[in-house]
């Protein structure tokens, strides 16, 4: 390759494309280098020159395998977390109606309705706690 090589064409396409599967073809084996290209660039499989019609078809069977696999995950993955964001939905909507009835309920128990509230403010006596766990003991 004349601008580059094998390594860092595989590192680039890792980052533009990273669901394709991604092959080395390579007529030298510098073990240096395929460890390079191997631990950095995601490479599903080396294949040495000269090339093997039956190795190259197997090899892009495998590929195209993986990849479907891979797809099929994604998806999968992709519908839990659709889900699991509805199951949240649908979950916390009760949960936040159950919070401000509770709330409500509280703010009742401890300083009455808004008619007793009312009617405390018109005779111009404060509405004592109505429940035994709002006086001091």
């Amino acid at each position: 390759m004349p601008v580059s090589n094998g390594d860092q064409l595989l590192r680039e396409a890792a980052q533009r494309y990273p669901r394709i599967v991604r092959m080395l073809v390579t007529a030298y084996a510098d073990k240096d280098m395929l460890l390079r290209t191997v631990n950095t660039g995601g490479v599903f499989r080396i294949i040495e020159k000269p090339l093997r019609i039956d190795t190259v078809r197997e090899t892009l069977r495998e590929a195209i395998a993986q990849w479907t696999e891979r797809e099929t995950r994604q998806h999968e993955l992709l519908a839990m977390d659709e889900t699991l964001a509805f199951l949240a939905h649908e979950l916390n909507t009760p949960l936040a109606t159950i919070a401000l009835i509770a709330q409500t309920t509280i703010v009742t128990m401890r300083f009455g309705t808004r008619k007793e509230r009312a009617k405390a403010t018109d005779t111009q006596r404060p509405l004592e706690p109505q429940s035994s766990l709002d006086t001091p003991g």
